[in-house]
């Protein structure tokens, strides 16, 4: 209830709308903050429905009560379980157990303020999640309970800043004050304390500062000013005069040795700090909290960082067994009893000895590792919790125990940067895979800094090992060995270079293999076969595409589920959950391990292969729904499996002269999406190496891939070797008599002539594809040529010709459905009116398309309202060409309007997307785009500059500037080389 309402009923969250009744959720608010969860109906009744009578409030408490049953459980009997009636009182769980976070929150309240310890404060605050049922802020039953509970949360705050003051830690205990202001503007404790330590600290500025936030906030929010203490504290600051000397400082405080056995850390405790807080809060809801991850997770150093912070919170203390050495199942309950000091007693069984000692102890039981003997601890576990009330026992294991009461917190690997889009250097260290790296590396090699060479290295090894701390530990100790850059190359074979030779670590420390091995040692064969068979799968899967992959020769299809769950709680599958299935994946240095031990099973050929023909066909299908009303949702598979896709693509590339066949096809039906999704250099590359290697295979194929490979290279300016393989491709296609070949090699020729500014040509290639395409009835082609002979026109100044035809191909891409084809002819229309061109007749058409009566005002802005109408389009099917070709039309449109700014901002989104492309063609219209809005503005300058960029990379392409951007141009370049003294 702090911070917001939620109830959970074991695994299950009950939500929002399962109340079906406000006063339902309302009844049950009340029952968890009244004392003993139990209030008689009367007092419900006024509470909820004061201004009822009797009668009707009574009819009201019935429906109520059967709707919060309701939601706590279909079933009657049970329900009954959560919300009785007892003597005319509701009672909230009465026979079973129940946790309130409020109770918890008081309970460690008070521990805090009777001990007066550091960790004590700190582990009741990171209980307090918000105040008091924030959305019921006009209710007054919850209005006292606020109050007070946010009393007692500043009341700690303040007491954790005097502890911190004591014990010479004036940063912390500033840090504290700074919590109570930020929360409490008014408090002028906090304030005159802040005061105070900005004064002993020498920060005589800020303490002069810090009265007069005071006084403000006292005077508006109250109406009156500081008091008299206050102000004298004031005087003496304002000459100097604060009595005290700036202590040396003493160590905080280390829990008392005779309440733990935890292990003193060797190394520093690095991130992490929200989920501290978090597990924190689990383990005060629950009395069995398992942390479970993958290897090397960190499992262990999180349960002892949070187990040493709440050593205080338990009045007989924490207590670590470690059951990584163990090896029998019988040894348990002898490792627990040594851990607690308790001495066994000859003829009495061992956990009746352990029960007896615990019955009535308050404490916390850490269990770390337990995965190896997950029966047996489970079993003891069963036994303890049931007989010893007041034991919490915080386990860790690569799987969960099972147990009834159980809960289950996943640690994950640590945040990592986008190695795509990189973060400022500055932000660098937000990330804590980042921050762990660093401070292991510097234990190496002290001087080990980020810097600009080796930024972007680091922030690469972090994403190639996942996050996981122990395998960024491990590759951290290199850099006094190996440069970041050679840790990095190295990391393709993570599993051999992440070793350690400490001596005294476990083996399964020493080695990412070495945790990996402990982890598959436990599963039993079918499992082992999953695992191994998963490794194939690069970047995630989903259950249909495992199921069909890797079952056969001793798995049954119907069993793959159950195993893969098994997988799941084991930790080495992650679930990644999606709006319509979810996905798994393999972290990328456990799936390595799984590739290893498929590779020696003697079953890899197979499984790849059937692995290649999965996604071959997957790529074929969606290949032919690029075109249609499904475009989005066939682009975002493809994008889903793309990394599947193209490893399918490697492994038939790297099998012989059948799986190069099989490469051609599979490169041949991704060209679209790659073209529509920006991945052209990718794409390209993947179409040579599947040419290079498929010489003997099919015409058709051959025909397909080069025009695959010539399309995109075309994309990326690459005007010879496109063309070259265009027109290869064109004959293989006349050879095949192969018509819809045939025109869509004409159609990307014409569009090479049409950069080059041969529009002659250019033309003649769009009218011989448009022939063919009406032949063949084939309107979606046809439509593509109608609005490339339009793309053409308005390049040439032809703007009515341009509307005309564009308007034509707009008319059948809307009956088809092409969204792709939308956009373009939405640009194409929004060049044309933006240059001169006029809509006329086309605006009822427009209108209709747009939803809307939009098209209103001069070209100009009904150029801006098609180009943002294909702007969003763009960006919603994820066609990265048309949001590049989109906002550099807007540009051009808020140049013309004189939104010089404006432009600027749409022109360089646009050159940052063209040059992620590789479209140097568009690149340089962009910088020209740029020069003229320097040159306007008079930054004549750094328009010289931008100008001589766009001229040198014309010449380099050899496109010339078109005849539509050419006067804006010349009249700009005059305008900078006469203000600059050139002419």
């Amino acid at each position: 209830m702090l911070g917001g309402f939620r109830v959970s009923v074991g695994t299950r969250t009950i939500q929002d709308s399962q109340w079906r009744l406000s006063k339902a959720a309302n009844l049950v608010k009340l029952l968890g903050l009244s004392p003993g969860h139990r209030l008689h109906r009367e007092q419900m009744m006024d509470l909820l429905w004061p201004e009822l009578g009797r009668k009707a409030a009574s009819n009201n408490l019935r429906q109520t009560l059967h709707a919060a049953r309701r939601a706590f459980a279909s079933d009657p009997a049970e329900s009954s379980r959560y919300l009785a009636l007892e003597d005319e009182s509701l009672v909230l769980c009465s026979d079973g157990p129940l946790w309130v976070d409020v109770e918890a929150f008081e309970q460690a309240a008070n521990t805090a303020r009777r001990s007066r310890e550091l960790t004590a404060h700190e582990a009741a605050l990171d209980l307090y999640a918000g105040d008091l049922l924030p959305a019921d802020l006009y209710e007054e039953w919850a209005e006292e309970h606020r109050r007070r509970l946010r009393e007692v949360y500043l009341s700690l705050l303040l007491g954790l800043a005097r502890l911190h003051e004591e014990r010479g830690d004036y940063e912390r205990s500033i840090e504290a004050l700074q919590r109570t202001v930020a929360e409490e503007s008014s408090n002028e404790e906090a304030h005159a304390g802040l005061m105070r330590l900005y004064a002993l600290s020498d920060r005589w500025g800020e303490a002069l500062a810090q009265y007069d936030r005071l006084r403000q906030a006292l005077s508006r929010q109250l109406g009156t000013g500081p008091g008299e203490t206050t102000r004298r504290l004031r005087d003496q600051i304002a000459v100097g005069r604060v009595k005290g000397n700036l202590p040396t400082g003493t160590p905080q405080e280390e829990p008392d040795a005779n309440k733990h056995n935890l292990p003193a850390p060797r190394t520093s405790f690095v991130g992490r700090e929200q989920e501290m807080i978090e597990v924190k809060r689990a383990l005060a809801m629950t009395r069995l909290l398992t942390l479970t991850g993958a290897g090397g997770s960190g499992k262990t150093r999180l349960a002892l960082e949070v187990a040493k912070d709440l050593t205080m919170s338990y009045p007989d203390g924490v207590w670590l067994t470690e059951l990584a050495p163990l090896t029998e199942s019988e040894l348990v309950p002898h490792a627990v009893i040594r851990a607690l000091g308790v001495r066994e007693q000859q003829g009495r069984p061992l956990t009746d000895t352990l029960l007896a000692a615990l019955r009535h102890r308050d404490m916390l039981l850490v269990l770390d590792n337990c995965e190896h003997l997950a029966d047996p601890v489970a079993r003891l576990l069963d036994t303890l919790l049931d007989a010893c009330l007041r034991v919490r026992v915080l386990a860790t294991s690569r799987e969960t125990l099972g147990l009834e009461g159980e809960a289950v917190w996943r640690v994950s690997s640590l945040s990592v940067p986008d190695t795509y889009r990189l973060p400022a250097d500055e932000e660098m260290a937000h990330y804590d895979a980042v921050r762990l790296f660093l401070d292991r590396a510097r234990l190496r090699l002290p001087g080990f800094n980020l810097t600009p060479d080796n930024t972007a290295i680091v922030a690469e090894i972090c994403q190639k090992l996942d996050g996981i701390p122990l395998a960024i530990e491990l590759a951290a100790a290199k850099v006094k060995v190996l440069s970041v850059g050679q840790i990095a190359r190295r990391l393709d074979d993570s599993l051999g270079l992440l070793t350690s030779r400490g001596r005294i670590a476990l083996p399964r420390h020493r080695t990412l293999r070495g945790t990996l091995d402990w982890s598959y040692a436990l599963l039993p064969e079918e499992e082992r076969i999953l695992f191994r068979r998963l490794s194939v799968f690069v970047a995630g899967f989903t259950l249909g595409t495992a199921e069909r992959i890797c079952a056969g020769n001793g798995l049954v299809e119907g069993d793959v589920l159950e195993l893969l769950s098994h997988l799941v709680d084991k930790s080495l599958v992650l679930v990644i959950e999606g709006e319509d299935e979810a996905r798994y994946r393999l972290l990328e240095t456990v799936r390595q391990y799984a590739e290893e031990k498929l590779s020696s099973s003697g079953e890899e050929v197979a499984v790849r292969s059937r692995h290649a023909r999965l996604y071959l066909e997957l790529a074929e299908h969606a290949d032919s729904e690029l075109t249609g009303a499904r475009q989005e949702v066939w682009l975002d598979r493809l994008e889903a499996e793309l990394a599947n896709l193209w490893a399918a693509l490697r492994w038939c590339l790297e099998s012989g002269e059948s799986g190069a066949e099989m490469g051609l096809r599979l490169a041949g039906a991704l060209y679209r999406f790659c073209y529509l999704r920006g991945r052209y250099n990718e794409g390209s590359e993947w179409f040579e190496r599947a040419l290079s290697r498929g010489n003997a295979s099919p015409a058709p194929l051959r025909a397909k891939a080069l025009y695959g490979a010539g399309y995109l290279l075309f994309l990326q300016c690459e005007y010879e070797r496109a063309e070259e393989l265009l027109k290869e491709s064109l004959a293989l296609y006349r050879e095949l008599d192969d018509g819809r070949g045939v025109a869509s090699s004409l159609q990307v020729l014409g569009s090479v002539a049409r950069e080059r500014r041969i529009y002659a040509e250019a033309e003649a290639y769009h009218k011989e594809s448009l022939t063919l395409w009406r032949a063949l009835g084939d309107k979606g082609g046809a439509a593509r040529s109608i609005n490339s002979l339009g793309f053409a026109a308005w390049l040439q100044e032809k703007y009515d010709r341009a509307v005309k035809l564009c308007i034509e191909s707009l008319k059948e891409f809307r009956h088809l459905g092409d969204v792709q084809g939308i956009v373009w002819a939405l640009i194409n229309l929004g060049s044309a009116a933006l240059y001169g061109g006029n809509l006329g007749r086309a605006k009822a058409l427009l209108e209709e398309i747009l939803g809307s009566a939009a098209l209103c005002g001069g070209n100009l802005s009904q150029a801006e309202v098609l180009l943002r109408e294909s702007l969003e389009r763009s960006r919603r099917l994820g066609y990265r060409e048309g949001i590049a070709w989109s906002c550099n039309q807007l540009g051009v449109a808020a140049y013309q309007r004189g939104d010089y700014e404006g432009a600027e901002a749409l022109l360089r989104e646009s050159l940052g997307v063209h040059r992620d492309l590789g479209d140097r063609w568009r690149m340089s219209s962009v910088l020209e785009g740029l020069a003229e809005a320097a040159c306007v503005q008079g930054h004549l300058e750094r328009a010289s500059r931008l100008f001589g960029a766009a001229e040198a990379l014309r010449e380099t392409i050899d496109a010339p500037i078109p005849p539509c951007e050419r006067a804006d141009h010349d009249r700009n370049v005059s305008v900078a080389r006469a203000g600059l003294g050139e002419e």
